[in-house]
């Protein structure tokens, strides 16, 4: 009898639950007929938990991250000195104590391939990989800079990353600009690339929901206009609430937190009143599988993200898993300086892309005149553009081949 093909998918940072292209990997490898081992970190996350999987899919949880007590500033030399290191030091045992507990995870059995996800995760994969003389492929999420690290602890396993980057089979990643972008980065212009957006799986769903409408008591002719995500800084969730409250009074901005939060965050409390009554803060996270009734019922989607951070926040295109959930359920977007979909949201008038915060009013007032045409385009946008099937099945290919 043949031996069920077994997959490893090193996930250091854990937010399993808010990755769709990770999730949906998941379930198209038990699809295909792979058991799947997830190896992950138990890391005090407040996001919702990850969808129930098939019972071909191990989730292995390495325990609970650590983290520093919080202690008073201090403006002593040698306490900061030491803060530092018991930070880098932690920070490596943690590291390490990751890469035993993956060890001791795939001791049994062969793996056809082990799958690293962003830094932490591929070098964890690249060593014990090593060990168990198994194939690595490196799938990116997140495009980490060595230049934005001040721990030396972080810099050593970048160094890690890219030793093991270069090894990989393959790389996976979402989009050609942040391809380019990270095979740049880590000096491994010759990798192999399969293209997999981070985007729903399977058809669009062509429903109108009434989440949001039910969740904040909202008029019926109420339109609501949604960021979906983080209520953070990198998302300038501020600058927009402060752009919402100058929107019609028929116009409610829906801000939907993708991780719980509290009222009472200085940050969060800050958006609230900058919304001066127009925004409405959605601040409990809903799982994956709800989200295409929370996401329909609003009337237009908006991505903004704060381009100056650098290329994991300029380059977004097939990387922004709201733009591609947006464009899934209907939602026209409205794309705020993101460039580099353009073309494409041009090509499907599908939305409008404006160059500030300014240009919002005008480009949702044009879409509600024309939502229908609008939202079926968007909708042909997904399936054509963005559906995850239709990229993953390149990546099972590969992988196969190399196994052969």
């Amino acid at each position: 009898m043949k031996k069920p093909r077994r997959v490893a998918i090193f996930f250091w940072e854990g937010y399993l639950g808010v990755a769709p292209s990770l999730i949906n990997a998941i379930l198209a490898f038990a699809e295909a007929g792979y058991l799947v081992d997830v190896i992950t970190r138990n890391s005090r996350l407040s996001y919702p938990d990850a969808p129930v999987f098939p019972q071909s899919v191990r989730i292995l949880r390495s325990g609970e991250s650590r983290r520093e007590p919080a202690s008073s500033p201090s403006h002593s030399l040698v306490r900061r000195i030491g803060r530092r290191i018991r930070r880098e030091a932690a920070y490596l045992v943690e590291c390490a104590e990751f890469c035993r507990f993956a060890l001791r995870s795939v001791r049994r059995g062969a793996y056809t391939a082990f799958v690293g996800v962003d830094m932490d995760g591929l070098a964890a994969a690249t060593v014990v990989g090593l060990v168990r003389r198994t194939p690595v492929v490196y799938w990116s999420l997140e495009i980490h800079l060595a230049s934005e690290f001040r721990m030396i602890a972080q810099r050593i396993v970048k160094r890690v990353e890219r030793i093991g980057h270069r090894r990989a089979m393959l790389t996976v990643i979402q989009d050609a600009g942040r391809a380019r972008a990270l095979l740049s980065e880590n000096g491994a212009t010759s990798q192999r690339v399969v293209i997999v957006p981070n985007a729903p799986a399977g058809p669009a769903p062509r429903i109108t929901g009434s989440f949001f409408r039910d969740k904040f008591n909202l008029p019926v002719q109420q339109r609501i206009i949604l960021h979906a995500g983080m209520i953070r800084p990198n998302c300038r969730t501020l600058e927009l609430a402060q752009t919402a409250s100058t929107w019609p009074r028929d116009w409610t901005l829906v801000l939907h937190s993708h991780e719980k939060r509290n009222s009472s965050h200085p940050y969060v409390a800050e958006v609230s009143r900058a919304g001066q009554g127009r925004v409405c803060l959605s601040l409990e996270p809903v799982p994956y599988d709800a989200l295409d009734q929370a996401m329909s019922s609003a009337h237009v989607g908006i991505a903004l993200y704060q381009k100056a951070l650098g290329p994991n926040y300029a380059l977004m295109a097939g990387a922004s898993g709201k733009l591609a959930h947006y464009l899934r359920c209907g939602l026209p977007v409205v794309c705020v300086d993101f460039p580099d979909v353009d073309q494409l949201i041009r090509a499907y008038q599908c939305g409008i892309v404006v160059e500030n915060l300014g240009g919002t009013r005008e480009a949702i007032e044009t879409i509600i005149l024309d939502r229908e045409t609008y939202s079926r385009n968007a909708v042909r946008c997904y399936e054509e553009v963005f559906e995850f099937g239709r990229y993953f099945k390149h990546l099972l290919r590969a992988i196969e081949a190399s196994a052969v």
